[in-house]
């Protein structure tokens, strides 16, 4: 079921032998064995191949024959975005600066805004894999084959995600006609805390059995929308002045 030949698993890119297999939920290892240091397919079939299955068969066939299993060795990944499949970080951002490159007008601010924010950068990772939809929601869990356990669709923190129908706008808008770009980048670093904060709620409610407190995800929020705005050297408001007049220190 796993991508190995192709961009693609087998399983999709040869449907009717894949139905046709005795092994579908079998690994590699179990497909075949080893003789002579020299590997050997035993493929089992339900039955004989009729109309066009033979034809897949005889592809599939080329494609094994192309592989070159070794022996003894572990299996790895291998990173698409270097020629020798190794994983940089240098590659990994030259990816990232690649697929921005491609977006439509209406994510590019975001990207490009994001990036420049004085956040941790797990949490300008979190946003922007928010905006990919690529975070471990339960859909994309159960896409991956995943399996978690059914929970009370009525709680806020299980299956019913509420984000805005354009995460992009809601990341740049403002709640009110800002003077300058240092306070509407301040706004950006309280979104961003908001939205870091809500996920870890609902991450340690959701899996960790932590009991949901409303009122200590707020005072979270209010806690590190000060400490990330004090890593800019501008931002000179103590603790104490911020929770009594967030506003005012913006």
């Amino acid at each position: 079921m796993d991508k190995w030949i192709g961009d693609q698993p087998l399983m999709e890119s040869f449907p009717r032998l894949y139905l046709n297999s005795e092994q579908q939920d079998g690994t590699l290892e179990k497909m075949g064995r080893w003789i002579d240091n020299k590997w050997h397919w035993e493929l089992k079939w339900r039955r004989a191949w009729i109309g066009r299955e033979s034809y897949q068969w005889e592809t599939l066939q080329t494609l094994l024959q192309g592989q070159s299993l070794r022996h003894g060795q572990t299996d790895t990944w291998k990173w698409l975005y270097d020629t020798q499949g190794s994983y940089f970080v240098k590659s990994a951002y030259e990816a990232i600066q690649a697929i921005t490159t491609i977006q439509s007008n209406n994510v590019s601010p975001f990207i490009n805004v994001l990036w420049k924010l004085k956040i941790p950068p797990k949490v300008a990772i979190f946003c922007w894999k928010m905006q990919h939809n690529s975070l471990a929601t339960m859909d994309n869990l159960r896409r991956r084959n995943i399996q978690v356990q059914d929970v009370n669709a009525t709680c806020i923190f299980s299956e019913a995600i509420v984000l805005p129908q354009d995460l992009v706008q809601h990341f740049l808008q403002q709640p009110y006609q800002v003077n300058s770009n240092k306070e509407r980048n301040r706004w950006q670093v309280i979104w961003c805390a908001v939205t870091w904060n809500i996920w870890k709620a609902r991450n340690n409610s959701r899996f960790r059995g932590v009991q949901f407190l409303k009122e200590k995800t707020y005072q979270d929020i209010i806690y590190f929308s000060w400490l990330w705005l004090s890593m800019d050297s501008s931002f000179q408001y103590s603790y104490q002045q911020w929770i009594v007049n967030p506003g005012a220190c913006l």
